[in-house]
């Protein structure tokens, strides 16, 4: 079975990533949920994408993190880097889609121009 076709069974999905101990490799992990309390892992990477949102529009599901949009059909493959976010001379982190009341999509991070002081 797909790791989409496993996401399909939550209400909720997200990513998330394994904790930050230098200088171990950072996992991904998609993860499901019916109840937005107990968490399931759907499927492990080998890459570390900190902080990342997730969102859907059509078949596509978008995944932001930092400040690069990454896009993927199927949870499989990755086609990275789509879309990069203004103000590339800023840190961007913890970059979060939200809908607005007309069902919009957009999206918020926080940045700075020193990312070692924040």
């Amino acid at each position: 079975m797909t790791a989409l076709n496993v996401a399909k069974d939550y209400k909720y999905i997200a990513m998330t990533f394994d904790e930050v101990k230098y200088p171990t490799p950072v996992n991904s992990h998609l993860i499901g949920s019916n109840d937005g309390i107990k968490w399931k892992e759907i499927k492990k990477y080998d890459f570390g994408w900190r902080d990342p949102s997730i969102t859907q529009m059509d078949n596509v599901y978008y995944i932001a993190v930092g400040d690069k949009i990454n896009r993927t059909e199927d949870f499989n493959s990755f086609d990275n880097d789509v879309i990069t976010l203004p103000d590339s001379d800023y840190a961007h982190w913890a970059s979060e889609f939200f809908r607005d009341k007309d069902g919009n999509v957009k999206i918020v991070s926080a940045i700075n121009k020193d990312a070692t002081n924040p």
